[in-house]
């Protein structure tokens, strides 16, 4: 959080400029709850990251949480930000709003997004199917077989892993 206080301090915005959140607010530090709401509170155009997306599997709306996801968000930095909101109010508050994130933005002759169009790195979700590449190890997910620059879909009901051969 406080880097990011820092880092718009030296870039100095005016009134006129548009500030755009690209994803990953959260899991990047003690503070995720502080970064979320000063985005949030200021009404800041902001894209959902691969690690918005966790969470918001983590915390299915008007559902228990999911325990599956749950644990694959906490072993990608979902401990700290979870630690970071000391309100269940404020925790539940902020989910409901990550739920409603965009994947992408089309200002009409640019395209925001988190991670790539092109699908080796980031997400991508189809349909029922979250595609992820490039993600290396994460034991606690039981990825720990996958390589960088690979692929594969995780269906989003039925939590089965499916590698996905690139077309060259």
């Amino acid at each position: 959080y406080q880097g990011l206080m820092d880092l718009l301090a030296l870039v100095e915005l005016q009134e006129t400029d548009q500030l755009y959140f690209l994803g990953d607010l959260i899991d990047r530090g003690p503070d995720s709850n502080k970064v979320v709401e000063f985005v949030k509170s200021h009404h800041h155009t902001c894209l959902m990251g691969n690690h918005e997306q966790m969470m918001c599997h983590a915390f299915p709306p008007n559902q228990a949480p999911d325990p599956w996801f749950l644990q694959m968000w906490l072993g990608a930095g979902g401990r700290d930000t979870l630690e970071s909101y000391h309100d269940p109010e404020q925790l539940q508050a902020h989910v409901e709003w990550l739920h409603t994130l965009p994947l992408y933005l089309d200002l009409g002759d640019l395209w925001l997004v988190h991670a790539g169009l092109e699908g080796t790195t980031g997400l991508l979700v189809e349909g029922d199917r979250l595609v992820v590449g490039g993600w290396g190890s994460a034991p606690k997910a039981d990825f720990s077989t996958d390589t960088p620059g690979n692929l594969f879909a995780i269906d989003l009901k039925t939590k089965a892993k499916t590698s996905i051969t690139k077309a060259t």
